[in-house]
């Protein structure tokens, strides 16, 4: 794994957390379920098959200094 996308991986589990934790964003699982959401997200994010528009990967992308959009989180983690 690249280190950009290991980057991007650790700041996302860390911001899902995060988010689930805060009611205002509302998520339906609790962070007892984060790591297996994570599991499921970090390869449709790589691909570019997520939706790219949820709390937790804002957070990220702001977080690492990139725009939240498909093209810019995809050339971030294959650098």
């Amino acid at each position: 794994m690249s280190e950009n996308k290991e980057r991007f991986s650790t700041e996302y589990a860390k911001a899902l957390t995060e988010c689930v934790s805060d009611p205002k964003h509302e998520y339906c699982y609790g962070v007892d379920q984060v790591p297996g959401v994570v599991a499921k997200m970090l390869p449709a994010i790589f691909t570019g098959s997520a939706s790219y528009d949820g709390p937790a990967i804002r957070l990220t992308c702001k977080r690492l200094g990139i725009k939240a959009t498909r093209k810019a989180i995809l050339a971030y983690v294959q650098t």
